[in-house]
């Protein structure tokens, strides 16, 4: 399935997602958009991580792939 991550307002900064163990998978460069996808299809099921750290604010959220 895809990811949808939708930001209340534009942001810029970078969104990235890790495995359980912590390895980044991938990066997205944000410039001044509200929404971003990741397809975690091609993935095995477990436990993933987003972390956005953008010019005002930061976040890390999980995922879980069944």
């Amino acid at each position: 399935g895809v990811v949808n991550v939708v930001f209340e307002q534009a942001v810029t900064g970078t969104l990235r997602r890790y495995s359980a163990l912590g390895v980044e998978i991938t990066s997205l460069e944000l410039r001044e958009e509200n929404k971003a996808q990741f397809d975690l299809e091609p993935l095995p099921s477990g436990t993933y991580w987003l972390h956005f750290e953008g010019e005002e604010s930061s976040w890390t959220q999980s995922i879980i792939k069944p």
